[in-house]
């Protein structure tokens, strides 16, 4: 019954595009993420380098956790 009432309630909340939020739980909507076929638009970008411009590549960073 439970995992019924999940698929339910994602599939309501991705009609709905939307968050939900309920007195105990929250379904939280996220929009697709967006890929880039980067070895493809690198070799397009040597005849092209004019897409270079619109290229942009954010600061390397590091996520600390505990070990399981």
């Amino acid at each position: 019954m439970i995992p019924t009432l999940e698929k339910e309630i994602r599939n309501d909340v991705t009609a709905l595009g939307a968050s939900v939020k309920g007195k105990k739980f929250h379904a939280v909507y996220s929009h697709g993420r967006i890929s880039w076929n980067t070895k493809a638009l690198d070799e397009f970008a040597v005849l092209h380098p004019e897409v270079n411009d619109f290229r942009k590549q954010g600061e390397p960073s590091v996520s600390i956790r505990l070990a399981k």
